[in-house]
């Protein structure tokens, strides 16, 4: 693996961070629901995984669907914030916009202060920004240490230029991490020609059906299931 690259890993339950841990890498972030692109983690999820030997990033988003929230969807964050906070988690995922397309600065502000001095990581919901120079400035005044974006684009290397272009501006204090259809034959690729050194990826398995039963009239396990996988990791880091 190339030196200085921090790798973050996206996991969704208490297995999948095992798996991280076993594979050695810096973080995770820990959601759930990620076929709906993630959604913020039970209380019992989060104090299992915090036992673990690993730098753990708390994403927060209280439904799928656009990055809009009223008052009282504000409230409910800062409140999961305020409770995580209380385990001991250090750094949080937030992101919220305006119909407009600008960043929502009064909303993070609201979820920054929550937080209490933890890291703050401002999730995809960048990539829905209007002009996202102006929205990296405004994140790295609200003190925002790392951002997750594809380059506004379906994955990261198709955004790769406005990556980079966002790597060569971000202020020293806000590190820009690739993230979106990183795969282990691109990831490599995506280094090179962002010159970012943070790297976001899922690492998922088809994982094994435990049912030996499924009712022919009420099939209620028919989805496919997937996991954070050791082998997965295995051949990011090998690629990276």
């Amino acid at each position: 693996m190339k030196p200085n690259v921090s790798v973050e890993v996206c996991v969704e339950t208490l297995a999948g961070a095992r798996a991280a841990v076993e594979a050695g890498v810096q973080r995770i972030e820990l959601c759930t629901g990620l076929e709906l692109g993630g959604l913020t983690p039970s209380a019992g999820l989060i104090e299992a995984v915090l036992k673990l030997p690993i730098e753990t990033v708390v994403l927060i988003r209280p439904r799928a669907g656009d990055f809009v929230y009223d008052a009282d969807e504000t409230r409910v964050m800062e409140q999961d914030i305020r409770a995580a906070r209380s385990m001991g988690v250090g750094a949080f995922a937030i992101g919220a916009l305006r119909p407009d397309g600008s960043i929502d600065s009064e909303c993070m502000a609201q979820m920054i202060y929550a937080a209490c001095s933890a890291s703050i990581c401002c999730h995809r919901a960048f990539d829905g920004t209007r002009d996202p120079l102006a929205s990296l400035r405004l994140l790295g005044e609200l003190g925002v240490t790392r951002l997750l974006t594809s380059g506004q684009a379906q994955d990261a290397l198709i955004g790769a230029s406005l990556i980079r272009e966002l790597v060569q501006s971000a202020p020293p204090t806000l590190a820009i991490m690739p993230g979106g259809g990183i795969r282990p034959h691109n990831v490599g690729e995506i280094l090179e020609s962002t010159g970012a050194r943070n790297i976001h990826f899922s690492a998922r398995a088809d994982a094994p059906d435990a049912m030996q039963y499924t009712n022919p009239n009420c099939d209620l396990h028919n989805q496919p299931r997937s996991e954070t996988s050791v082998a997965e990791i295995a051949r990011y880091l090998g690629a990276i």
